[in-house]
């Protein structure tokens, strides 16, 4: 009994500090489980909607309904919900759960927001990485003229296109350490035009 205790616990603990909104919902569209994050998104209390039809909590229609006869879920569809109390931007999943004889009992259904993709996929593709000018190794002349007009097009506002052979650092150059001490609004890379600068 002790051991089913913690069990509980320990899955309560993992649901509830996930980074995703987490939700069970019953036939009915009743609440069984809502994670902090989905209470955060919602605007709602997960412990006090535990029990109640979700359509009474929220202030838009849940699109989950159909799944309970149609027994067809999705995987990341894009959901944006203005409603006068919020407006989401989210990627949203729902996956049928059936009994024995196939029929849809719950659904599970996770979402996340799309600022938090964003800052994820920002993230990883290197938006942060911690690069400035000084970090450019080189002496040849071409390269000093390709910095010098970097350095000055960074001092400006307009947008740019860089130019080159692939693999010779244009997406580099245009992350945001080399252009946030200055008023560049917009930089551009192409993946099949690269990095040296034609004109400023």
């Amino acid at each position: 009994m002790l051991i089913d205790s913690i069990l509980i616990e320990e899955q309560k603990a993992i649901i509830d500090h996930i980074g995703d909104g987490l939700m069970v919902l019953a036939r009915g569209g009743i609440v069984r489980h809502a994670n902090t994050v989905a209470g955060r998104i919602l605007g709602i209390d997960p412990v006090k909607a535990i029990g109640r039809p979700l359509e009474e909590l929220i202030d838009f229609e849940p699109i989950i309904g159909p799944i309970f006869s149609t027994g067809m879920g999705y995987v990341d569809r894009e959901l944006i919900i203005d409603s006068p109390a919020r407006h989401l931007h989210l990627l949203d999943t729902a996956i049928p759960i059936t009994n024995a004889c196939g029929r849809v009992v719950s659904v599970v259904n996770t979402f996340r927001e799309f600022k938090r993709i964003r800052k994820i996929v920002g993230k990883y593709a290197g938006n942060h990485a911690r690069y400035t000018f000084e970090n450019i190794v080189g002496k040849s002349a071409g390269l000093l003229d390709a910095v010098a007009s970097a350095r000055k097009a960074a001092r400006g506002s307009a947008n740019l296109l860089l130019s080159g052979e692939s693999g010779v650092g244009k997406e580099v150059c245009s992350r945001k350490p080399f252009t946030t001490t200055a008023s560049v609004k917009d930089i551009r890379s192409s993946q099949s035009i690269a990095a040296h600068y034609r004109t400023i």
